[in-house]
């Protein structure tokens, strides 16, 4: 893996498809034949395994950092515009981390598949970012017949001149440019290709096994592709808000984010992961992680305590709010002679009624980086 792009090698896309379709082949062998009719294809099967284990291979590379969001925050977050932000203006802590909000019910990537987190991977230069979407479940059984149900994901990746792009611009730009090498693979004949390909190894000096059938399907693939980006980019823009929210809200207020490790834990060890040296640390990290035990970053502690006070319930929870007044972020100067810029969250406000009245009340919330 290049480690600056996080971009993988030839030799390990190879390798994890390698694995992955070794895995697919002997699951797919046990599984009774005359039911494989009805589900997807092996390529899909195998594409969106890859995609998974790509990304999170580049979060193991990182350090496994997992930030959480309760529900409080996660609403208010999904509340928050989004389509002006810079790419260039979102920080990542880390390399590479895994955003958690839990089974999303508004946001069903496919049916029965709901968006409950995404990897955001930085890429190399500010504002170069790949997200990559990811769904559980409503059936948890699905995900012991993975090989017959390929889990739903949706990834963009934004490298080159994007850092200056509007947020919206580059989504879209994004998804036309996959949409077009999608049609142009459609247009192509496909079909049966066993006769060039004897041709081409003629050429070479070498023959192709007597019977031996080659079939091209990649125009029949595209256009399942684009099938499913078209059902599926809704959803994923919707998810985004709430994905690039939970950013900003990280690098905006990094106070308001408290570090945990599972109970259990050894204390020894937690204690050489927060204050030993380089070695020790990486040592004592690595023990914990092979028996399980991994850190999550908690985040929104204060908003839940404000909202708590106001008496805010997230929807659907005790008091219903009328509605939401949406919030959304402003990119302020500050420092030596106004030369530089950072994110202010100006929250989105809940309107609802008083006891007894029909009169509006506001609820307000604020937090100070």
């Amino acid at each position: 893996m290049e480690p600056v792009s996080g971009i993988l090698t030839l030799e390990q896309i190879n390798e994890i498809v390698r694995f992955v379709m070794l895995e697919l082949n002997i699951r797919s062998m046990r599984f009774p034949r005359k039911q494989k009719d009805s589900h997807q294809s092996p390529s899909r099967v195998s594409e969106s395994e890859r995609t998974l284990a790509t990304a999170y291979g580049r979060f193991v590379q990182a350090g496994r950092q997992i930030m959480d969001f309760p529900v409080e925050l996660t609403e208010m977050l999904a509340r928050t515009d989004i389509d002006d932000i810079p790419l260039a203006s979102i920080k990542m802590p880390y390399a590479s981390q895994y955003l958690h909000f839990g089974p999303q019910a508004e946001l069903e990537l496919e049916p029965g598949w709901l968006v409950d987190g995404a990897y955001i991977e930085q890429r190399g230069r500010s504002g170069e970012l790949r997200f990559t979407v990811t769904v559980v479940p409503a059936d948890r059984g699905l995900s012991n017949h993975w090989y017959l149900f390929p889990e739903a994901e949706y990834t963009q990746d934004f490298v080159g001149n994007f850092g200056s792009t509007d947020l919206a611009t580059a989504i879209d730009t994004v998804l036309s440019d996959r949409l077009a090498t999608l049609h142009n693979r459609k247009a192509k004949a496909g079909g049966d290709i066993t006769a060039a390909m004897q041709a081409m190894l003629a050429s070479m000096g070498t023959t192709m096994p007597e019977g031996l059938r080659i079939v091209d399907v990649g125009p029949e693939m595209a256009t399942v592709r684009e099938d499913i980006n078209n059902r599926r980019f809704p959803v994923y823009k919707a998810a985004l808000q709430l994905v690039v929210n939970a950013l900003c809200y990280v690098a905006a207020y990094p106070d308001d984010i408290d570090t945990i490790w599972p109970s259990g834990t050894a204390e020894s060890l937690k204690q050489k992961v927060l204050s030993g040296k380089d070695k020790e640390k990486m040592r004592a990290k690595s023990k914990l992680t092979s028996l399980g035990y991994v850190h999550v970053h908690i985040c929104g502690k204060r908003i839940v305590e404000q909202r708590s006070a106001l008496g805010i319930h997230p929807s659907g929870h005790g008091q219903v709010a009328t509605h939401w007044r949406s919030g959304h972020w402003r990119n302020q100067v500050h420092g030596p002679g106004r030369s530089l810029r950072k994110l202010i969250w100006l929250m989105p406000v809940i309107v609802g009624s008083k006891p007894g009245t029909p009169e509006p009340e506001d609820g307000h919330l604020y937090l100070v980086s």
